[in-house]
């Protein structure tokens, strides 16, 4: 073996005994431990060989390690996980069944509960025009939506947040990261964009009540409710970006 192959062998082997380190530390047996061992080594051998068709160089070895999950990673994978962590490179990852269900089933849900609830609007209107009345009809109407609304995006947002813990979790096995963290975070900015909007709604409100004589109360208006809009959007995408940086942090760098 010449120098060169000893160097890449060795940068494998380094990888290798650092991964093993951290299944001792985690109390594996040896045979766990080198089952998990021959499982990385093989894909790491899978790797280059798609990688290139000439022998693989030491950049091509570290290109390759960078790929995968850094051995402190192992630590908190289950067992189950730690002896699938080959199949990445013989099984195509899959969308995260979880993060699945949080997209479809609210759907179900909601779909036949609009139909009804547009065919009941239809119908309170119809009734409002002939006898002039029916506010409570329509408030009932609205209830009748709103709860099983609020359950179906409650419901998705559980899905989201096991999702990127699933995937976060999986070693590459599952993907769908961006829609789970879609998931996750819809309702409750939709509520915090709720509560800062009314509370603005309203502070401005007792403003116009309590300055009525001032002539640039009601001009304002415009700018006060575009600057709280523009608001509202700034801190969805700070918040949205700031979850996407914790959801990919390596699983060992905390969330």
């Amino acid at each position: 073996m010449t120098d060169y192959a000893a160097d890449v062998q060795q940068r494998i082997d380094d990888h290798l005994d650092a991964i093993d380190r951290v299944l001792q530390r985690e109390e594996m047996t040896r045979s766990e431990r080198r089952h998990v061992i021959d499982d990385v080594e093989n894909q790491i051998r899978d790797m280059l060989a798609e990688r290139v068709e000439h022998e693989p160089s030491v950049p091509d070895v570290d290109a390759v390690l960078a790929e995968l999950d850094p051995p402190e990673a192992y630590a908190d994978m289950d067992t189950a996980t730690r002896g699938d962590v080959a199949t990445r490179s013989t099984e195509p990852p899959r969308l995260s069944r979880v993060a699945l269900t949080g997209l479809i089933v609210p759907i179900v849900l909601l779909f036949p509960v609009i139909i009804l609830m547009i065919s009941v609007s239809l119908q309170v209107s119809h009734h409002n025009a002939a006898a002039g009345s029916g506010g409570s009809k329509a408030f009932l109407s609205w209830s009748f939506f709103t709860c099983p609304a609020a359950f179906a995006l409650i419901l998705m947002t559980i899905c989201g947040f096991i999702a990127i813990s699933q995937i976060r979790h999986s070693a590459g096995r599952l993907y769908g990261l961006p829609l789970a963290l879609v998931e996750a975070l819809l309702f409750p900015l939709i509520v915090l964009d709720g509560i800062l909007f009314f509370t603005v709604e309203r502070a401005w409100a007792m403003a116009m009540e309590a300055y009525e004589t001032e002539r640039w109360m009601r001009p304002a208006s415009a700018a006060v409710w575009v600057l709280t809009v523009v608001g509202l959007i700034v801190l969805d995408i700070v918040i949205i970006r700031r979850s996407w940086k914790a959801a990919t942090r390596p699983v060992d760098a905390g969330a």
